[in-house]
């Protein structure tokens, strides 16, 4: 009897590595995930660096030294009851701190799923000199808003047990005291670090974060070579897929270094207030499509205002460069004989150390 061809039948071959399959599937996964902890992360950075809620966090400590001295100075003015007690600055406390610790816990599960992702892909940024520091870092920011919140709740231990001792007595002088010192020193403790959540709504978290241990030295091309080797890993992985993307629709005249350095100096003279704003749009233009100058204003990382701060985050670090380039134009636009009557110069800029 003929044999029924479904049965006979055999699945087509898998073109893929054993696995391959549920490695996409895995790196699919981890990008959802770093997308939801992302959107976490901005939303309590956001909120914790709003105007009001940014007030009360650094005015928590102030609040709680002034209820003590109250306590101390006119006790008959101070509450008698416990639930009044607990009502008025629990809430209070885990209002003033609770986001902005929500956002360095955010923060640093999306730095781990980011380390986890490029890990997946080949790229593990996790090895990379300097990660550590991003890392330790975000690692302090969460242990100071833990240590806030534990100062806050022992301050407020401290004015519950007042309650419990007899008015204007010994311990209820010193137990307000120690609440004092505690809301002061929280005080101090919370304007020291009040960068970690400015930091926790950044859209380049890591650029204030890293800081770069080596990066090779040459005459060109300076500028962009520069910027580079001060960006955080991960920064610096999006940088190289910019750039060849910006070359690469470029003037075909011009190499990949020629692009970058003037593309880069253009904006940094344009921003230092050298270069007229319609001069530099007519200078990009001639060597930039219309697809590039429309990056330069909407593309959500290389955007012409963070372009502009990572110029300014690598003029932060290597100043030496910088003001080469600032006796430079000013020798240009002054006409000095150095320039005129010279085929090259040499100029050398010492760091202070």
């Amino acid at each position: 009897m003929p044999t029924d061809i479904a049965d006979t039948a055999q699945p087509l071959p898998n073109p893929y590595i054993p696995g391959s399959e549920e490695n996409l599937g895995a790196i699919e996964k981890l990008n959802n995930i770093l997308n939801s902890r992302e959107s976490t992360r901005i939303y309590w950075g956001r909120l914790s660096w709003w105007g009001p809620m940014r007030i009360l966090r650094q005015s928590f400590g102030i609040l709680i030294f002034l209820a003590a001295f109250v306590g101390i100075v006119a006790p008959i003015l101070t509450p008698t009851s416990l639930w009044q007690v607990l009502a008025l600055w629990l809430p209070l406390l885990f209002l003033a701190l609770g986001p902005s610790q929500m956002g360095a816990e955010a923060a640093m599960k999306a730095a781990e799923a980011r380390f986890e992702l490029s890990a997946r892909q080949g790229n593990d940024h996790r090895a990379t000199p300097g990660s550590d520091r991003i890392i330790e870092s975000l690692r302090d920011s969460r242990r100071n808003g833990w240590l806030q919140i534990t100062l806050g709740l022992f301050a407020i231990g401290m004015m519950t047990f007042s309650i419990f001792n007899e008015k204007a007595s010994i311990s209820w002088n010193m137990a307000l005291l120690i609440a004092m010192v505690i809301g002061l020193g929280m005080s101090v403790h919370t304007r020291m670090t009040m960068d970690d959540v400015l930091n926790h709504a950044d859209a380049l978290p890591f650029l204030a974060l890293y800081a770069p241990t080596h990066h090779p030295t040459g005459i060109t091309p300076a500028i962009s070579s520069l910027i580079r080797a001060h960006l955080d890993p991960v920064l610096a992985g999006e940088w190289d897929t910019w750039s060849r993307r910006v070359c690469e629709t470029a003037n075909p005249e011009m190499s990949k270094d020629e692009v970058l350095e003037r593309l880069i100096l253009l904006l940094y003279l344009q921003e230092s207030g050298a270069l007229p704003e319609e001069k530099m749009q007519s200078e990009l233009g001639e060597f930039l499509d219309q697809t590039c100058l429309n990056d330069l204003r909407q593309h959500h990382l290389f955007n012409r205002g963070t372009l502009l701060r990572m110029i300014a985050h690598a003029k932060a670090w290597q100043p030496g460069l910088f003001r080469v380039l600032a006796r430079l134009q000013g020798d240009l636009l002054d006409h000095a004989q150095v320039i005129a009557d010279e085929g090259w110069r040499l100029d050398v800029e010492f760091e202070n150390v």
